[in-house]
């Protein structure tokens, strides 16, 4: 049999369903619909169901967006406002909350460029409740991000690097966006 590489949690779950004709033990699947946005959440729930698709013990978020064959900023502006919504609304974010959001990857390479052009283009926020207090209304969440690079070009391993900046700002919710290999 041909093993399949793949980081994401939802394939990793189907690769076992296929190969066992069942689903795993300790492992929720729910998969919502939002504005033409397919959305599944992957629970692996314990020890049983991380080592039967190899993830950790965690929740997984997939967000398959409409095909497009252009660039298309409508329906990408769209599909960034359904993804901000049900991470506020599973992470349970409050207004008194800070979020880091760290975009792991190469810039200087392609495929890997996901997580920093994405920070980017995060609306930084954190500095502004000190700044400017007056001008942030109700919907504004304390955010921060960071691009940390990579072990080759830093010398540093990128969990250190995270793990100094939560330790020192210490950050309500982490939200980590890397490329992935996947089917």
């Amino acid at each position: 049999m041909i093993s399949v590489r793949t980081d994401l949690a939802i394939e990793a779950a189907d690769i076992y369903k296929k190969e066992n004709n069942k689903d795993a033990d300790g492992i929720t699947i729910k998969e919502i619909n939002k504005e033409n946005n397919k959305i599944t959440i992957v629970k692996i729930l314990n020890e049983s169901g991380s080592e039967k698709i190899g993830k950790p013990i965690g929740n997984y978020i997939t967000m398959e967006i409409p095909e497009f064959t252009a660039y298309d900023g409508k329906m990408m502006s769209n599909s960034s406002e359904v993804l901000g919504k049900v991470l506020k609304d599973f992470l349970k974010i409050q207004k008194k909350d800070t979020v880091l959001v760290v975009g792991l990857g190469n810039i200087r390479v392609t495929p890997d460029a996901l997580g920093p052009k994405v920070v980017e283009n995060i609306m930084v926020t954190r500095h502004l409740s000190d700044v400017m207090p007056e001008a942030l209304d109700e919907s504004v969440i304390s955010t921060c991000a960071l691009s940390p690079g990579v072990l080759g070009v830093t010398g540093i391993e990128t969990f250190e690097i995270i793990k100094s900046l939560v330790d020192k700002i210490k950050p309500s919710v982490v939200i980590c966006i890397d490329a992935l290999a996947s089917q």
